[in-house]
């Protein structure tokens, strides 16, 4: 039976909600996963066969049985949206009564929502348990190796044995890093889909497009269908000559189906909602046949999701034609639904409070595009921080022109922290090195803030109430911020509930 609106982007995940007692072992499993190489974690973020290695991944997933060959797998590679474009699939798959596992990462607050199951964490006490198959297959691991995996490794077959596990029908997977050596790059698909492709984790995957689209194409695999959401020309012949080779019958944006944006919308997830969720409009087409499929309304807001829910479409119809019992009203159903952590999402109203994880030249271009599309002619402080391995000075030429004001910040959980003397001293530099038409573009005033907590204070002070507050940069900076935007909130409902007792 599908799925109705109402359960439908729902969630146990609430950064707001206290924990009860963890199962007996718990934080031991924990333990054991985030004591391990976290190349997330480190400044040294390496991409070669030395430290990526499939076969050590096979390895450990054999001695766990192989689960990720039981379980029917949407797989998704690409620089931006693919986060977007799974979680689309994930919703519109549940839309259509199918029990679906979400692998997504990283985590914000807790380990668990890398790999959940129709929205839910795994139990704890199922955790534990299959942590501790975990321990065994690792310890085979090291014998036979003399290697321990690193967390990802970890952490992917550890979703995997949960999936089993909870029987899911479909499994939604979005590569980590790369796709060639990426540890999901195991698994049996049903279809791959590469989304958009930009510069990114140049260091690791190449420095140009055609280098980084080898990398994401290394998802293809012989006779397996794939959609192709990337548009620039040298990614796309990359994708097309993979494709030809492993005989992959392919469907490419642009050419066997489109998605034309028809404008930003609001929606109320219920009449007493306190905060919108902001949407957009789409209409989507197929050439060959022609199928035309209008006025869709997507869960998630920005142009730049239009591409995204287009490939989500068309893998929906793919599934469809192989027997998969997807309609269209599963498609509209699901698409709405939609709701990521941390895509353009409004948490907070007077003044409008939006996080967004861009974390690269594309995904701050769309940033900006959003900003000036659903806040037009309003204020704009955005709070900024970000890794050492990014485009600092391209992320930045943006913001200084589409911020009125800059607060410049840094994380402090993370050791891939950019330092603020460096964001200032890059922000100083674009001033008198990119020309007197550009400095008089450049109207954001900058300020500096000691931490993500100080910069939030400092951002809320500084707005008014029709004024736009923005944090960006990073998924480090947003996983700081939530817990502060949530007892904000927790602090705020107190107060008011106080206000309306009246005295005992």
């Amino acid at each position: 039976m599908a799925a109705s609106a109402a359960t439908l982007g729902a969630s146990n995940v609430d950064f707001a909600e206290e924990q009860l007692e963890p199962a007996p072992g718990y934080h031991q499993a924990l333990e054991f996963l985030l004591g391990r190489v976290n190349f997330e974690k480190t400044g040294h973020k390496p991409y070669s066969a030395n430290h990526y290695k499939l076969g050590r991944m096979q390895s450990l997933l054999e001695s766990l049985g192989n689960p990720q060959l039981r379980l029917p797998t949407i797989h998704i590679a690409g620089t931006k949206g693919k986060g977007s474009t799974a979680t689309y699939l994930f919703e519109i798959l549940r839309a259509a009564g199918y029990r679906v596992g979400l692998f997504t990462s990283p985590h914000f607050l807790k380990l668990e929502e890398r790999f959940t199951v129709d929205g839910e964490f795994c139990p704890p006490e199922l955790l534990v348990q299959l942590v501790d198959r975990l321990r065994v297959a690792e310890e085979r691991l090291v014998q036979e190796t003399g290697e321990n995996a690193t967390f990802f490794e970890l952490s992917t077959a550890l979703a995997w044995l949960y999936f089993e596990a909870a029987r899911v029908d479909a499994v939604v997977l979005e590569v980590g890093l790369g796709g060639r050596l990426d540890s999901t790059n195991v698994c049996s698909p049903l279809i791959t889909i590469i989304t958009s492709i930009s510069l990114d984790h140049q260091a690791q995957l190449g420095n140009t497009i055609s280098l980084i689209a080898g990398e994401k194409a290394g998802i293809i695999k012989d006779g397996i269908p794939v959609i192709c959401g990337a548009r620039h020309p040298d990614a796309v012949e990359v994708i097309v000559a993979k494709a030809n080779a492993c005989q992959a019958p392919l469907r490419r944006i642009g050419v066997d189906f489109e998605a034309v944006w028809q404008g930003p919308r609001q929606i109320a997830d219920t009449p007493t909602s306190a905060v919108p969720r902001l949407c957009g409009e789409v209409a989507y087409s197929e050439k060959s046949p022609s199928y035309q499929f209008p006025n869709v309304t997507l869960g998630m807001p920005g142009h730049h999701q239009c591409d995204n829910a287009a490939i989500a479409i068309s893998a929906g119809r793919w599934l469809a034609e192989k027997g998969w019992k997807i309609d269209e009203s599963h498609l509209r159903l699901g698409l709405r639904a939609a709701n990521a952590r941390g895509r353009f999402e409004l948490v907070g109203v007077q003044p409008y409070r939006i996080i967004d994880t861009a974390h690269n030249e594309a995904s701050i271009l769309s940033l900006s595009k959003a900003m000036e599309e659903y806040f037009p002619r309003v204020r704009r402080v955005v709070i900024f921080a970000a890794s050492r391995d990014k485009d600092l000075r391209v992320m930045l030429r943006e913001l200084v022109v589409s911020a009125n004001v800059l607060v410049l910040t840094q994380y402090r959980e993370n050791p891939r922290a950019v330092p603020i003397a460096q964001l200032q001293e890059i922000v100083a530099e674009l001033a008198t090195s990119e020309g007197p038409v550009f400095a008089k573009k450049m109207r954001a005033h900058t300020i500096i803030a000691k931490d993500p907590a100080e910069a939030y204070e400092m951002g809320l002070q500084l707005c008014g109430p029709d004024d736009l507050l923005c944090a960006t940069g990073s998924f480090f900076l947003a996983a700081e911020l939530f817990p502060i935007i949530s007892l904000r909130r927790f602090e705020r409902l107190t107060e008011n509930n106080r206000n309306t007792e009246g005295e005992p």
